[in-house]
């Protein structure tokens, strides 16, 4: 399944305002040199009174992990984190636990990390036990990431959006309203993606 080739042919961008290609950063992580390339997914969610993440994890939970599966087998990774909003653990720990992959490491967020605690190199402070703080680029993280090799850091509202729509048969409206996404020709991408994964 060439997700890649897919990703091109939507109008899909990542969420920090700059309106970056997501499939350039696949594509940036996919050709780093290097044979050890790490996952991040960003769940820390740290504005007040926002409880989307929450949301994503308790209604598509199983969503998630299949896009996990499908990530990590496109960049060939053995290792991913799960970067979490300490509330959101505690209430879904039973159940994330029950359908953790071996590859997969969940991590609390500090709870002194604070807003800022969740931005994207910041998190890979907090990884590697380091002050958390962005840091300075370049190096950019998809070229010298988490322990200086390539990363894929994406927040968890974008990683549904890119690899996890189409198995969402139920509760797609309420989805879109709490977590402020709109899905256009992603969901295209997303529903080929569903067929190809169980060919």
């Amino acid at each position: 399944m060439d997700l890649l080739a897919k990703l091109k042919k939507t109008n899909l961008t990542g969420r920090g305002g700059a309106g970056f290609p997501v499939w350039r950063k696949w594509e940036a992580v996919k050709e780093a040199p290097g044979k050890t390339k790490y996952l991040v997914i960003n769940g820390s969610e740290g504005e007040p009174g926002i409880k989307k993440d929450f949301h994503i994890l308790k209604n598509f939970l199983e969503d998630f992990f299949y896009g996990l599966d499908l990530a990590v087998n496109f960049f060939s990774i053995k290792r991913a984190f799960f970067y979490l909003n300490p509330s959101y653990y505690a209430l879904l720990e039973k159940d994330l636990r029950r359908r953790q992959p071996a590859y997969l490491e969940i991590v609390k967020k500090p709870k002194d990390a604070g807003y800022i605690g969740g931005e994207e190199t910041a998190v890979l402070n907090a990884l590697e036990n380091k002050k958390i703080e962005p840091r300075l680029r370049p190096p950019f993280p998809t070229v010298s990431g988490l322990l200086l090799a390539p990363l894929w850091c994406i927040t968890l509202k974008l990683f549904i959006k890119s690899l996890c729509w189409p198995k969402m048969s139920t509760g797609r409206k309420n989805f879109i309203r709490l977590t402020a996404i709109v899905f256009g020709p992603a969901s295209i991408l997303s529903r080929k993606i569903g067929r190809l994964s169980k060919s």
